[in-house]
């Protein structure tokens, strides 16, 4: 697999399958983040001032302070967390003394909101928390076993014109949210099935609840506004 893809280690707990649409496009995988730590112990004193103004390059959003009392005590700090593998690689190459890294097994999503909702999320321990992650929960385990995908019924060149197609439509139409589905009626698969506002997948602090919530596939609507749908339906028909 691609660099930092961890799943395929067989009886790793919690380790999840990778999920790809129905013509394997990869929609979510396990990867490596880390965390950063620095040991003042571990340099000489002439590093250390090399080392810390080289961190606030690095990492210009982080506090100063926090910077400053990482250099100040005698032992091992966490700096940050959440560092990806190509920034901790970029990293590794100053060869900083007293910078290490710990390994932390995460669910990546590649398409950030493409799908969101369709796809869903785990919680940070593994466990699949909406979507397909959670309804699939039991054969992504297992995919995980076996280093197989698991398939979703999703075309993703389906889902991305839903998602253009309901944005615009939103938009033109000042709607609060918009919710669309394209099934095969044949085979009842979805296609594709998107909600307006939509959210990142890899970033789900930054969005509320409500944002978060797949009205698609979890609330409950009256028989009366279905089956104006099936109506309009016969009539296209």
């Amino acid at each position: 697999g691609a660099p930092g893809h961890i799943a395929a280690l067989t009886g790793e707990p919690n380790a999840r399958a990778r999920l790809v649409d129905r013509n394997g496009q990869l929609l979510a995988t396990d990867v490596n983040d880390y965390s950063l730590f620095v040991d003042p112990t571990d340099m000489t004193a002439a590093d250390r001032g090399l080392v810390r103004q080289a961190l606030i390059q690095l990492f210009p959003n982080v506090a100063r302070e926090n910077i400053d009392k990482a250099f100040s005590g005698d032992s091992r700090t966490l700096l940050l967390n959440n560092i990806k593998a190509a920034e901790r690689e970029h990293i590794l190459n100053y060869g900083l003394p007293g910078i290490t890294f710990e390994a932390h097994r995460v669910r990546d999503y590649p398409l950030g909101s493409t799908g969101a909702f369709y796809i869903g999320m785990t919680q940070r321990g593994g466990e699949g928390l909406s979507g397909a992650e959670k309804a699939l929960q039991n054969d992504i385990l297992q995919g995980a076993m076996n280093n197989q995908p698991v398939p979703l019924a999703m075309d993703l060149r389906i889902q991305g014109a839903l998602e253009n197609e309901l944005r615009d439509a939103a938009i033109d139409q000042q709607a609060a949210g918009a919710i669309g589905i394209v099934t095969n009626v044949q085979t009842g698969e979805s296609l594709a099935m998107a909600a307006w506002p939509d959210f990142d997948l890899n970033k789900p602090g930054a969005y509320s609840e409500a944002v978060k919530r797949n009205h698609a596939a979890v609330d409950r609507y009256e028989v009366g506004s279905i089956f104006k749908a099936i109506s309009l339906g016969i009539g296209l028909d």
